[in-house]
């Protein structure tokens, strides 16, 4: 199948996702995230802030943020996503697509991130992503050498015979699911 196939098909399984479920298997991602090793050791975290029907992140963020974790969250600007560093979920504001982002710009370099919660619509077991098209992830993990982790709900795995990856995809090093 094509990228568009497939987003327009997990676009379509993911609005059918009740509020009560998407939050409740959210929680139960972020608290399989919390017990792996990687977010233990890590001590600058980038994780997307989620938006409509995506896996909830709130419960995680806040979970950073009284770990004293460093968190940085996407800020976009122009064509490029930047990690911004933030202290509060309270500096938020939508920006152009509808995402929550920061008000401040306070970037962190990749070389100070040690994990990099990557949002998708579907993942395969190996870490291919099919994202939403913009290309903002793909083109900052294209030199990021820390850590990866895709996350998602077990209904959005796909098999690996069913997606071929283009050139610029850049695969997570680890795909959790629930």
């Amino acid at each position: 199948m094509q990228k568009e196939e497939i987003r327009k098909i997990f676009k379509q399984k993911r609005e059918l996702i009740d509020d009560k479920t998407l939050l409740d298997k959210s929680k139960k991602l972020s608290d399989i995230i919390i017990q792996t090793e990687e977010y233990k050791k890590s001590q600058t975290i980038f994780c997307y802030v989620s938006f409509d029907k995506e896996v909830d992140t709130n419960y995680f963020l806040q979970k950073c943020l009284s770990d004293k974790k460093n968190l940085c969250v996407p800020l976009v600007i122009g064509k490029n996503m930047i990690a911004s560093k933030i202290d509060s979920l309270n500096n938020l504001i939508k920006n152009r697509f509808g995402i929550l982002e920061p008000t401040v710009k306070n970037e962190i370099s990749k070389d100070n991130i040690d994990l990099v919660i990557v949002p998708g619509l579907a993942f395969t077991i190996s870490g291919q992503r099919i994202g939403y098209g913009a290309g903002f992830y793909d083109k900052y993990l294209s030199d990021y050498k820390g850590i990866t982790f895709g996350i998602v709900f077990s209904d959005f795995i796909i098999n690996e015979c069913d997606f071929t990856p283009q050139s610029f995809d850049i695969p997570v090093k680890k795909v959790l699911f629930i």
